[in-house]
């Protein structure tokens, strides 16, 4: 995940992307996704963005965005003006049910695992 602290980000992330391959049982990772912001979109990226299971979200500061990292991805900083976001890595949810993170992180994981929790 990651938090902006300056400035305003467009980022987008999806299940899959033209330019990655399938990846069934997320073992591997996609990755980010490169889209030019110097020259016109190719009709392959514009279609793709346009698919309803792209999510694409545009960011300010104090704003927050939750992903699966493997996931293909992509961002655009500095929309007019500079841009900084912090990103953070994050463990996988079965190590917050152990209870790496404490009991308050595990309750919340168990009950994700469960399906209690979207």
């Amino acid at each position: 995940f990651f938090h902006i602290i300056h400035g305003t980000k467009l980022f987008g992330v999806a299940p899959s992307a033209p330019w990655a391959s399938s990846n069934e049982d997320g073992k591997d990772a996609h990755g980010e996704v490169s889209l030019p912001v110097d020259v016109s979109l190719t009709q392959e990226a514009v279609s793709w963005m346009e698919r309803p299971d792209v999510s694409i979200a545009m960011l300010e500061p104090g704003d927050v965005m939750l992903f699966q990292g493997r996931n293909p991805h992509f961002g655009a900083n500095g929309l007019g003006s500079l841009s900084l976001a912090l990103f953070h890595g994050a463990r996988p949810v079965v190590d917050m049910a152990n209870g790496v993170f404490g009991p308050s992180f595990q309750q919340l994981a168990l009950r994700q695992m469960q399906g209690k929790v979207s």
